[in-house]
């Protein structure tokens, strides 16, 4: 980033936090409008246009963050909490479907990390033999002759076997395979954007 960039960011930022900070100020006895940390957080989300760092703006609790945001950017939010996330993937450029996928991304790491707190322990080549297997369409758990199976319709994995653990991967299992849907619907999207672009 050349350095009359960086000056101009750093002055959009800084001015962005001293809005932000005087309208949450306003009409508070004893709350300063200096910017602190909190405020400059908020700006450069708005800065670097990072919708995920603001999508406490659609929780419908911080009315003085919308219309910051809003007078900032130009950008109107709604008054609903769907159509605010709405808006702000929109102003970020996140299509619904990449939406999708950045949040299964992180689901299953966080599940294999509760596995880790409650003392579960897994090799990591059966986490790979799962992804692999949910890559390959083993996309659903189902109930059979009284096991839990991990299936792709015709063959399964016995996810009830006595000494193996794995029924205890179930909800990192979820999370794979609603990663694995995510992102392949996300694709799916890319390749008739890409098709439509052609036709154009």
């Amino acid at each position: 980033m050349s350095q009359a960039n960086q000056a101009a960011l750093t002055i959009t930022l800084e001015a962005t936090a001293r809005i932000y900070a005087a309208n949450l100020a306003k009409g508070r006895v004893g709350v300063s409008p200096e910017p602190v940390d909190y405020h400059y957080r908020f700006a450069e989300a708005v800065v670097l246009k990072n919708a995920y760092a603001l999508e406490h703006l659609a929780n419908g609790l911080n009315e003085t963050g919308k219309k910051v945001f809003s007078k900032v950017t130009g950008i109107a939010l709604p008054r609903t909490q769907k159509g605010t996330w709405s808006a702000l993937m929109m102003w970020a450029g996140i299509n619904p479907l990449q939406d999708a996928v950045n949040r299964t991304a992180g689901q299953a790491e966080r599940e294999k990390r509760f596995l880790k707190e409650r003392d579960v322990l897994v090799s990591d080549s059966s986490y790979q033999e799962l992804d692999d297997k949910i890559k390959e369409g083993f996309r659903e758990i189902k109930s059979i002759a009284g096991n839990r199976m991990l299936t792709n319709g015709t063959m399964g994995i016995n996810l009830s076997k006595r000494g193996s653990a794995m029924h205890h991967l179930v909800g990192y299992i979820n999370a794979r395979i609603n990663y694995e849907n995510a992102l392949d619907a996300l694709e799916s999207g890319n390749a008739q954007e890409q098709e439509l672009s052609k036709a154009a």
